[in-house]
């Protein structure tokens, strides 16, 4: 079998991608970035030849980090993208590249459309924005997916942050004027995986820029009391994003416009309150003591 190709693949959604992918019995080349940095050229050009689709996954993810260090994020987010894309049209291979909703300012009251102008409010935002940006001027077969709020079982993410704190913490403040999409990490693989396979399709030409998000919106105050539903001990305290003492400043509306990608593929919105009592199970086992 042509294999797929998995950048950042020792992330949250790279681990995904890569378990989803074996399970369908693919083969699948995985490069977590101990074994690959995106931003070395040499090795990027050395693993793509061959290959079915690129899937990357590797970033700069914390919002705060990316304000910290500006140029790592710019490098990694919008260099190494280029470079990738670069890659992919030398090696005539599709790319499907990971967004963020952060790309937009969070004005407004309606969900965002991809047609929407972006408006990043922080580093992280516009360093993602520029690798958006450069993908399609190098190399036309792309497909962009913006994703939101992802969580999972496995890799640092917002459920696992509030499940350890609550565990020594009486009271957590929690953000409540921030509404967003919490996005199943494992919903992002398969709806990748599901895009891999058309876009193999000489036929296919849907290519472009697409939003992906789990479904109802909600804030992050109602959220975490959905994380926390079974810890009636923790007291939740609601805050304004002022009042957080983030080094980056969040958008407050994240909520994502996901009907293109349903209209044109089918795939639907997934429901991330379907999906939590599984993962949160699976982190408080992980958080336990052996």
């Amino acid at each position: 079998m042509t294999p797929l190709v998995v950048l950042g693949a020792g992330g949250q959604v790279g681990q995904a991608v890569v378990r989803a992918a074996q399970a369908r019995g693919l083969d699948v080349r995985a490069h977590p970035r101990a074994s690959l940095d995106i931003s070395d050229r040499v090795a990027l050009a050395a693993a793509l030849p061959g290959a079915a689709v690129v899937v990357n996954c590797a970033a700069v993810t914390s919002v705060d980090d990316a304000a910290r260090d500006p140029a790592r994020a710019y490098a990694i987010n919008a260099g190494a993208v280029a470079a990738l894309a670069l890659a992919c049209r030398d090696a005539g291979v599709p790319l499907i590249h990971l967004s963020t909703d952060y790309v937009f300012d969070g004005t407004g009251a309606r969900p965002w459309r991809e047609s929407d102008a972006p408006s990043p409010v922080n580093v992280y935002g516009a360093s993602k924005l520029a690798g958006e940006q450069a993908i399609p001027l190098i190399w036309p077969r792309h497909l962009i997916l913006r994703i939101s709020w992802v969580f999972g079982a496995r890799g640092n993410n917002f459920v696992r942050s509030m499940l350890a704190l609550a565990r020594r913490r009486a009271v957590l403040r929690i953000v409540a004027d921030q509404i967003g999409r919490p996005t199943p990490a494992d919903a992002c693989a398969d709806a990748i995986l599901d895009l891999a396979a058309r876009c193999r399709d000489p036929a296919f030409d849907a290519w472009g820029l697409y939003h992906f998000a789990g479904s109802p919106p909600v804030s992050r105050y109602d959220f975490v009391r959905s994380i926390l539903a079974d810890r009636p001990s923790v007291r939740l305290e609601p805050i304004a994003s002022a009042d957080a003492g983030d080094i980056a400043r969040r958008p407050l509306n994240a909520v994502l416009d996901c009907s293109l990608i349903e209209r044109r593929f089918g795939i639907a919105s997934p429901s991330w309150e379907a999906s939590l009592p599984a993962v949160r199970r699976a982190i408080e086992a992980d958080l336990d003591p052996r």
